[in-house]
């Protein structure tokens, strides 16, 4: 069963993939799986790799060798639907942007629910561990009932993903 929930950033879990064992700094004491909350807030990219962390078999392996069982990629950027119409039309072309959406908070759910009886501990990491991953990790506290105090107090929920898991953990 699930007991603890830690927001991670990108570095961190970096470090694992690079197979620097830093599991006694990410208070990670068992078997563990991981959400990787990546997108890509940049100017056009011109070879766009959804799921830029875990993109090779070593960095995987290296992550199973360190405890991890499973893993799911959800592909999104830290915007909503009202932040990206602010953003100038003449500037939008400029920006490959991936929103958050019930089909990706789906996947999230159904991830969690097939695993929740397999490990004590769920990584849930994105570019700084302070936006997208804490919405996802709150939201899935919330509903499977698990304690966030492995949830540091650094952190800026992203709205829009919370709103949108909620409506989708809660059908």
């Amino acid at each position: 069963m699930i007991e603890k929930v830690l927001v991670e950033s990108r570095i961190r879990v970096l470090n694992l993939c690079l197979g620097v064992d830093i599991r006694r700094l990410m208070n990670i004491d068992s078997e563990f799986i991981l959400i990787s909350c990546f997108g890509s807030v940049n100017f056009k990219i011109k070879d766009i790799q959804p799921h830029v962390l875990l993109r090779t078999d070593t960095y995987i392996d290296n992550l199973k060798k360190f405890g991890m069982t499973d893993y799911l990629n959800v592909y999104f950027d830290d915007v909503w639907p009202e932040k990206i119409a602010n953003i100038p039309d003449d500037k939008k072309a400029n920006y490959f942007l991936t929103e958050f959406n019930e089909e990706k908070a789906q996947s999230i759910f159904d991830f969690v629910n097939a695993n929740k009886d397999k490990v004590k501990t769920l990584v849930v990491h994105c570019d700084a561990g302070i936006s997208r991953s804490s919405a996802v990790a709150l939201s899935i506290c919330d509903r499977f009932n698990i304690t966030k105090q492995y949830i540091h107090h650094d952190i800026r929920p992203n709205p829009y993903v919370l709103s949108v898991c909620k409506k989708v953990f809660n059908q």
